[in-house]
């Protein structure tokens, strides 16, 4: 009997920004390549800001009994540690193929984005179609691989156009778009000037229009001289919001593709190459300068369709169309973060149910057919009920997960109503 492959998927934040297209587009492969998914929606490693790195925990559901392979999307799991330290994090999946997108893992096969040539079309063509020349830089993660790519690829461009590297207009940032809402209020609070600002992601780009248009009620500047900006990804908050964001595409389709494609094949004992490369596209719309380019609000009917059941990340709450989506103007206040951490927290454990639910159903038609079949024997049998019983059992480990989520928040809601109420004046 043919058992269905399960694949592992271990990425960062399913609601954020570019890992919601990567996410739509592995699903999509994987019903091509006829495998289950068993996605792990956790944080970059290390990353400490807020709660995220409790997150990460998720990880350690993928559990090589029930995947027979595993995509990791390393450029963004490994964003905030070193190359050591992630070898380390992945002894323990060794014995199991392993396809890595966006950073070369030994004894993996890599598939890794042409993030320079993406980046340096961009810059040329805010040097030769707009004649800038003052062009700053928000770099990602300094341990990033794609992010240091994309800053190598501004440092080339700047040379062969004998453009001095202005170390005041270079800035330091981390792909969070809280960053770059804080790295534009600090340009405009010190008054930087520049003829146009390139991030090395459109999460910091999408922040730092925010704060444009925030602190544009406060202080006296040019807007829109300080909204010429270029981003990288061009991830799916662009098709919710009025951004018109000059960005680089990034080839999710075809990655999710060679991804399944190839840890089949090495599930299956066939040889793969060691390293694919895959090219990014420069798109071009208004924010650089241009009249005319993509109109961001051209979204199908069936792009709605398909994220119709995900929570939109917080750049469309924060940026949305204005004649669509309201704007949240402030930041969330404590109850409000309260939920938002207790839905990321329990978002992915309810998709692995969800998951697992799947798997069990298949398993259990397998079954069905097998009944009868002189072909199938009590060996087989047995295979199948022992796949049934691991996967109960990771069923019964996400809801224990879920259960102390929920036991926690329950724990903070009681504390921030006495704190509410220690703040309200006495009768």
């Amino acid at each position: 009997m043919k058992k269905r492959n399960t694949i592992g998927v271990m990425l960062t934040d399913i609601n954020g920004s570019y890992l919601t297209d990567f996410w739509l587009m592995m699903e999509k492969a994987s019903k091509e390549y006829d495998c289950n998914l068993f996605v792990c929606d956790g944080r970059s490693l290390r990353y400490n800001k807020d709660t995220d790195g409790k997150h990460s925990i998720v990880y350690g559901f993928e559990d090589k009994k029930i995947i027979d392979g595993l995509v990791i999307l390393s450029s963004s799991v490994a964003s905030f540690i070193d190359d050591l330290e992630f070898d380390l994090f992945l002894k323990q999946f060794e014995g199991i193929p392993i396809v890595s997108v966006g950073k070369v893992i030994p004894s993996a096969t890599s598939i890794l984005v042409d993030n320079k040539e993406g980046m340096k079309e961009q810059i040329r063509h805010l040097i030769n179609k707009h004649g800038y020349r003052k062009i700053a830089f928000v770099k990602g993660p300094e341990t990033n691989l794609e992010a240091i790519e994309r800053y190598e690829a501004y440092l080339e461009v700047l040379e062969e156009n004998n453009i001095k590297l202005d170390s005041d207009i270079i800035f330091q940032g981390d792909f969070i778009s809280h960053t770059g809402y804080e790295i534009m209020k600090n340009i405009i609070v010190e008054n930087i000037q520049y003829d146009a600002i390139v991030f090395s992601n459109d999460d910091m780009a999408l922040g730092a229009k925010r704060a444009i248009k925030d602190l544009s009620e406060i202080y006296d500047f040019d807007a829109a001289k300080k909204s010429i900006m270029c981003g990288f990804d061009d991830s799916i908050n662009l098709n919710f919001i009025k951004s018109h964001l000059t960005t680089v595409r990034q080839p999710f389709e075809e990655i999710c593709n060679i991804s399944l494609k190839t840890l089949i094949d090495k599930i299956n004992g066939k040889d793969t190459k060691e390293v694919y490369k895959v090219p990014s596209v420069l798109v071009v719309r208004q924010s650089c300068g241009c009249k005319s380019g993509k109109n961001p609000n051209e979204i199908s009917e069936n792009y709605f369709k398909l994220v119709s059941n995900i929570r939109m990340d917080e750049n469309i709450q924060t940026y949305s169309l204005e004649d669509a989506f309201m704007l949240l103007e402030k930041d969330l206040d404590s109850l409000e973060n309260l939920i938002r951490k207790v839905s990321h927290n329990l978002m992915t454990p309810i998709m692995s149910i969800s998951g697992a639910a799947t798997v069990l159903e298949d398993l259990v038609d397998e079954y069905k057919e097998s009944i009868g079949d002189n072909d199938v024997t009590n060996e087989d049998h047995y295979e199948i009920s022992n796949e049934m019983k691991k996967w109960i059992e990771k069923i019964k480990d996400f809801n224990s997960y879920i259960s102390r989520t929920v036991s926690t928040a329950k724990s903070q809601a009681v504390q921030l109503k006495a704190d509410i109420t220690n703040k309200l004046p006495k009768r």
